[in-house]
């Protein structure tokens, strides 16, 4: 297999993708309709992985698809912040620590989970999602 270089990105261009799918995934879980695939591919690409934590948690869109329908089962408001600190650029990836405000559907007290990610952008998709995660209060967030 033959590495190909990908086009770097500003980093207004990187802020764009991921605040695009930032704003349309919290649509999602506050009307409680999980995306289609087909919605999802328009914002991550078709090679699309996510860790978490160290851990492999999604390896395509369509994994992530379910990934979302249990955080839709979970909770009724799904909040993103602005950046906490100025994200950070180079070449095609974007460095971003921010918090989510989570209303569980159950009643139960929200949660708070801080969070730094490193995603890369190629073709104006999310390609790569690394993140490590620290929840505020009890309870796994997204098991």
């Amino acid at each position: 297999m033959v590495a190909t270089k990908t086009a770097p990105v500003t980093k207004e261009e990187a802020l764009a993708v991921v605040y695009d799918f930032f704003k349309h995934f919290q649509t999602w879980i506050s009307t409680a309709k999980a995306p289609s695939q087909t919605e999802l591919e328009r914002y991550l690409s078709p090679q699309f992985k996510i860790t978490s934590n160290g851990n492999l948690i999604g390896r395509n869109a369509a994994d992530y698809l379910s990934r979302a329908k249990k955080l839709l089962e979970k909770y009724s408001r799904f909040e993103i912040s602005k950046p906490l600190e100025e994200p950070i650029h180079s070449g095609n990836e974007i460095a971003l620590y921010y918090r989510v405000d989570l209303t569980p559907k159950n009643g139960g007290a929200p949660k708070q989970v801080y969070i730094f990610a490193l995603g890369t952008i190629e073709d104006h998709h999310i390609a790569r999602w690394t993140q490590v995660t620290h929840q505020q209060g009890t309870g796994d967030w997204d098991k």
